[in-house]
């Protein structure tokens, strides 16, 4: 599922994702693209979240910005028993967090 507009990608959220990014050598816009074909990108002005279906989990490739995870939990596709995440970019410190638990902590 795909929510964006290309008005967004010139917005300063993207601005910051782009050189994130790029501190870390990678291409956001193609990692972006990627994701759009078999994943879920929520794009807006205020938030970007970039996620996955894993088996039991959504995990959360990426995301920045005010309110993201509150707004994820608002508009998944459909629920699945956890939500997951790397602590800081492309860092390999995950976190898996049963998506009730997530609820009741936002």
């Amino acid at each position: 599922m795909t929510c964006s507009s290309s008005n967004y990608m010139h917005s300063e959220i993207f601005s910051r994702a782009i050189q994130l990014y790029a501190e870390k050598h990678l291409d956001f816009e193609k990692e972006l693209a990627q994701y759009s074909s078999f994943g879920y990108v929520y794009a807006s002005p205020q938030c970007i979240i970039i996620a996955v279906q894993q088996e039991d989990c959504w995990f959360i490739q990426f995301a920045i910005g005010e309110g993201y995870m509150r707004r994820f939990l608002e508009l998944m596709p459909f629920e699945l028993p956890y939500v997951a995440w790397e602590r800081g970019l492309k860092s390999g410190k995950k976190v898996r967090v049963k998506l009730s638990t997530l609820r009741r902590h936002l």
